[in-house]
């Protein structure tokens, strides 16, 4: 069965398996903190994302997990963000697309070119 873009979204942001690390809501703060050109000199948690950070914030409960999620496109860029994990299932995500420095980008193949 061929997957729909709605299919591969779901899994992206609601699925499991793309969790890197578990993170407090401190750790995840200071991880993706943005400086913004206007939003004066100090780092801003998730930049203009904000809002939404802290509408996710507030529907973090004790017991919940904070998972850090990093999927890579075969292109070189990818999704990045934080899931709240309750009971196992994904509750909520924010992520933004992100752009890995040269030592994370997966390496390219030659194309191979058919001899006649």
């Amino acid at each position: 069965m061929k997957k729909t873009a709605r299919d591969l979204l779901n899994s992206l942001f609601m699925g499991t398996e793309s969790r890197t690390k578990q993170l407090s809501v401190e750790e995840a703060e200071i991880e993706f903190s943005v400086a913004l050109d206007w939003g004066g000199p100090e780092p801003i948690p998730f930049g203009a994302l904000f809002p939404q950070w802290q509408q996710l914030k507030a529907k973090i409960k004790p017991t919940d997990e904070l998972w850090e999620f990093r999927t890579m496109f075969p292109r070189g860029d990818g999704v990045r963000g934080i899931k709240i994990i309750r009971i196992g299932k994904v509750i909520d995500t924010i992520g933004a697309v992100w752009i890995p420095d040269q030592n994370t980008a997966p390496k390219r193949r030659a194309a191979s070119k058919k001899q006649r």
